[in-house]
Order: structure tokens, then sequence, then C-alpha cells
């Protein structure tokens, strides 16, 4: 019997405050979370593998997909504009394969997940809700994501501040077993 694990491989998020960006790579184990100082970049590829969405604060997110053999989903050309301001180079590349897994032998063990893009399960529209799939196996939507903001306000209610955050969502799944 073989065993599907979905994992939502690109978690990209913006909050309302527009809070400096962060790129957050979420699988089974948890979040591993990247970010980089950027300049200017403009778009590097075109549609359907452009992912160019903004955010109901404002902040605009703009990138490139591809579906690597071995690698499998892999964004390039990540730039974050936060409203009001000019873009940030965020991520030149990412893909789920790029993640190093210590194991207990101490030893590094490379290509650890083989072949992701030949294992990539093709999505139904019910994989991908409020979304668009991008091809058979990418999904991108937005989604809240709870708290972007929460300031206390040291025992005055007027001075306590919270927002809630949305985020972009690329993600795909795979047959692993």
């Amino acid at each position: 019997m073989f065993l599907r694990i979905a994992l939502a491989a690109f978690v990209i998020a913006a909050a309302h405050a527009a809070p400096a960006p962060r790129a957050v790579l979420a699988s089974a184990q948890g979040p591993v979370v990247a970010s980089a100082p950027g300049g200017a970049a403009g778009a590097a590829c075109g549609s359907p593998y452009l992912i160019d969405q903004t955010l109901p604060n404002g902040a605009r997110w703009r990138m490139c997909w591809e579906m690597r053999t071995i690698e499998g989903l892999t964004l390039n050309h990540v730039v974050y504009v936060p409203k009001g301001n000019g873009p940030q180079n965020v991520l030149r590349s990412a893909a789920l394969a790029q993640i190093h897994v210590p194991y207990d032998s101490g030893e590094p063990r490379y290509h650890d997940l083989g072949s992701l893009g030949e294992s990539a399960v093709a999505l139904s529209a019910a994989d991908c809700p409020g979304g668009e799939r991008r091809g058979t196996k990418v999904c991108v939507t937005t989604r809240a994501r709870g708290h972007a903001l929460l300031k206390d306000g040291f025992g005055d209610e007027e001075l306590r501040r919270s927002r809630q955050g949305q985020e972009l969502v690329v993600l795909s799944a795979y047959q692993v077993g």
C-alpha cells in the first residue's frame, strides 16, 4: 500500500501589517524559515509559470515556479514588494530537495528525497480550495495565517493592537513509498 503524503511545498507569508518578508517552507515536520535582503528584480518567466499575487494588505509577491524531475516543485526569482515600497529579492531558488536532514549516524545523505517531480500527484479542484491550479500538479492560493501583529497594551485595552495576516501558498503533493 502506498502512503500519500501531501507536502505544502511553499508558503510565502505577508501580514496585513506588512512586516519584514519571510518565506516559509512547510512540511510535516514543521516550518523552515528563510529570508534575505533584496534589491529590484523583474519576472524571469511567463504564464502559467509566473505567480504575481497582491495580498489584501497591498503587499505583493512575484515568483516563477517549475516542476523539476529531481527537486520537484521549485520556486525561482522570488520577489516581495511591500505596500508603498520597492521590490526586494527574497530567494533566488528554493526546492524541497534542498532541505538537509541530519540522521542519527551523523553522516549526511544527499539527494535523500529522490525524484520528487516524477512522484508529484495531480491535484483536483478539492485539493486547491479557493485557489488556482497551475498545470495539474501545483496549486496557488491565499489563506488566513493567524496573527500578523499582536501588541500588548500593558493593561490598557485602548493601546492593545491585533491584526490578522494572509499568506500566499504554493503547494504540490507527492506519492512517497
